[in-house]
């Protein structure tokens, strides 16, 4: 995703960025309201994701402790500033 924004910039002389929260849990879902039905998505692993992308740096993807532990070291990590008691990391 940042190397797409990058590539937009590139293309179109442009300067546009973005910050990247990504965090691994478990998720509710379902159809909310009475008269104007929405379709949302939420939980504490939810509140977290969000906490990832509002906390992190633009250009940066910033992920939980539970993502990097799916990544398997196929990426180089810059460990972050802990968050709520949690190890958090940049994607390098």
């Amino acid at each position: 995703m940042i190397i797409a924004i990058r590539q937009f910039d590139l293309d179109r002389g442009q300067e546009v960025n973005m910050r990247v929260g990504i965090h691994t849990g478990k998720v509710m879902c379902g159809m909310v309201g009475t008269k104007r039905f929405k379709f949302d998505v939420f939980s504490n692993d939810v509140t977290f994701a969000n906490e990832m992308e509002s906390t992190g740096i633009a250009g940066r993807v910033h992920i939980s402790e539970a993502t990097a532990k799916f990544l398997d070291n196929e990426y180089i990590l810059e460990e972050g500033n802990p968050h709520k008691g949690s190890r958090v990391f940049f994607i390098c």
